[in-house]
């Protein structure tokens, strides 16, 4: 996930709700912000259930081309757009991120451990699988987190791709099944 670009993107939609309220405009911010969602919380969230919750409440009241429900669906809108800003800004999407996949990490080592501790050259390959996925997952996630496209992520694509390996942990893989 790319959060600057996701920031970039959170600060456009929240430029456009000072246009003129329209249909067309509402319809936009809403979609833009759905995308939004679903890309730092995943479908169906509870962000997004509360905002779609929020916009059908709205509609019922009237009818949804009325402008006095357009204007407040857009104000809902921007009030969304500034909690998911404001959760960007203090790193609290990251940081749960980086919550997450550290969970998933160990999970992952884990898995591979118990596995191993079944003895046997086909167990010693699905922990080293395991393990070497896990890793490539964590070079690969922290790489991206840092924006970095240069030098590093370079040469972790040029370890994957060398000739002579199959896959991209085939040296991970032999060193760990040794």
């Amino acid at each position: 996930m790319n959060v600057s670009a996701i920031e970039a993107r959170v600060d456009s939609l929240l430029a456009m709700t000072q246009q003129q309220s329209s249909m067309l405009l509402q319809n936009t911010l809403y979609q833009g912000t759905l995308g939004v969602m679903h890309a730092l919380y995943g479908p169906n969230s509870s962000q997004e259930r509360d905002l779609r919750t929020y916009i059908e409440k709205l509609s019922e009241k009237l009818h949804p081309s009325y402008p006095h429900i357009i204007s407040q669906s857009i104000a809902a809108i921007a009030g969304a757009l500034a909690s998911v800003k404001g959760e960007l800004q203090s790193g609290f999407v990251g940081s749960l991120r980086a919550g997450i996949a550290g969970e998933l990490l160990s999970d992952l080592l884990k898995l591979a451990r118990t596995v191993l501790d079944q003895g046997g050259d086909e167990a010693k390959n699905v922990a080293a699988v395991l393990a070497a996925a896990a890793f490539e997952d964590m070079v690969r996630q922290g790489t991206a987190s840092r924006g970095e496209t240069g030098r590093r992520a370079h040469r972790v694509e040029v370890c994957r791709s060398a000739p002579g390996r199959r896959g991209g942990n085939r040296s991970i893989l032999s060193r760990l099944s040794e």
